[in-house]
């Protein structure tokens, strides 16, 4: 007996992770601001405020590039299945490069125009073949970049205070996304047969979103920032391979194509001066992932285990708490150091996480640096550690229960000019 309607289950968990890892939001767009955890929606004294704030670029003058990437190597476990086993199983290392570049200039000292290139959502996970959750995720790997250019104002003062406002597009140019997982309880004549799903989508039109900010500047000592990033509506369509299932219900030639809405997010900053040389600030950042209520998958050709597929995501908004602070050392010259702590809230509820991606509201921590190597050129680096909350899936409507431990190391370097 042919178990078709596991495998349509199969198929739609597996398409839903493909939105789920392009949903995922990236904070590290940024080497230098990275190293105080992206706290920096206040400040936007550095040309990679595209990114936080836009609003900040008019407080820059001159030309200004910056061009670095990040190094982030996951480290998952899972134990169980419960209540039946506590055995080990590790994911696969690896480290993924996240590349950033930012560009501005400065055509009066007033107005400024900006360019940045930057990765805002991806992930990638890798188990093992014959785990025993091969059949939720075995490879999964995706990564969205965008350009965005924008504009920076500065208004007419009032009295002390400064007012800067600044906006741009967000153009999705690459999404790209490769997913495999096996099929372990699929049964012909010749008994129980273990098959491969796999699936390689491209972005097939180009997504088009928007950024805004504010900044407010009372004193020298003290400002407020506020952005805003709009839904960005993704398309991606690709390849569906099935290896060892009967071509009767699985041909070849599939295409499957998706839609995608992002969330959008806000952040709202503080930043104050409360002595000679350090710059402290605390960011709120809310994301509005309860978008991803359910998702639609339509395949362009079907038969009775092949159907269009309509899944419940049930994802929550969740905030993310942000705090981060630099300091000028004048005993050397030209070295900034810097700091930063997050708590980030995760929006998956426990009937639908499985392994693509393991989530859990974590605690992120982060230093780094940067040196005035001439009057024109800096180099900046940072160094990030992630550890997740251990959470234990225990409800009927997970289909693996266990116990899910993650953690990360990113690392990253850049350079920057300014003329």
């Amino acid at each position: 007996m042919r178990k078709y309607f596991t495998i349509i289950c199969l198929l739609a968990v597996f398409a839903v992770h493909k939105v789920r890892a392009s949903g995922f939001a990236l904070y590290e767009a940024s080497v230098r601001i990275t190293g105080m955890m992206g706290a920096y929606v206040a400040n936007g004294h550095d040309v990679s405020t595209i990114f936080f704030n836009p609003a900040g670029l008019a407080q820059l003058s001159g030309f200004h590039l910056s061009v670095g990437a990040a190094f982030i190597a996951p480290r998952d476990k899972f134990r169980g299945p419960l209540p039946y086993s506590v055995n080990e199983y590790m994911m696969k290392k690896q480290t993924f490069f996240v590349p950033d570049a930012y560009a501005s200039y400065s055509l009066t000292p007033k107005l400024s125009l900006g360019l940045g290139m930057y990765a805002p959502y991806g992930l990638g996970t890798k188990w093992k073949p014959g785990w025993v959750g091969s059949r939720f995720a075995l490879n999964t790997n995706l990564q969205v970049m965008v350009l965005n250019p924008v504009v920076s104002y500065r208004l007419p003062d009032i009295g002390p205070v400064k007012t800067y406002i600044g906006g741009g597009v967000v153009i999705g140019i690459k999404g790209d996304a490769t997913l495999s997982r096996e099929v372990t309880d699929f049964v012909d004549k010749t008994g129980t047969v273990t098959g491969t799903v796999s699936l390689d989508g491209s972005q097939e039109k180009t997504p088009v979103g928007y950024n805004l900010g504010i900044i407010i500047r009372p004193s020298d000592m003290l400002s407020f920032g506020f952005t805003y990033r709009s839904q960005l509506k993704l398309k991606l369509r690709g390849n569906a391979e099935f290896t060892n299932l009967p071509a009767s219900g699985f041909p070849s030639g599939v295409v499957g194509s998706l839609n995608i809405t992002t969330p959008a997010n806000w952040a709202a900053g503080v930043n104050v001066h409360p002595v000679r040389n350090l710059s402290v600030e605390f960011d709120y950042v809310w994301y509005g992932w309860s978008s991803f209520d359910s998702l639609n998958v339509h395949f362009d050709m079907h038969t009775p285990a092949l159907q269009d597929i309509n899944s419940p995501r049930l994802y929550h908004n969740t905030s993310q708490y942000r705090l981060g602070a630099e300091y000028n050392v004048e005993k050397v010259t030209g070295l900034t150091v810097r700091g930063g702590i997050t708590y980030d809230q995760n929006p998956i509820p426990d009937k639908t996480l499985d392994p693509i991606l393991p989530d859990a509201d974590r605690w992120d921590f982060s230093c780094g640096f940067s040196y005035q190597v001439t009057p024109q050129v800096s180099f900046d680096a940072f160094y990030m550690f992630i550890r997740a909350k251990e959470r234990k899936i225990d409800t009927p409507e997970n289909p693996l229960d266990g116990y899910y431990n993650t953690k990360a190391n990113l690392f990253g370097a850049a350079l920057s000019f300014s003329f």
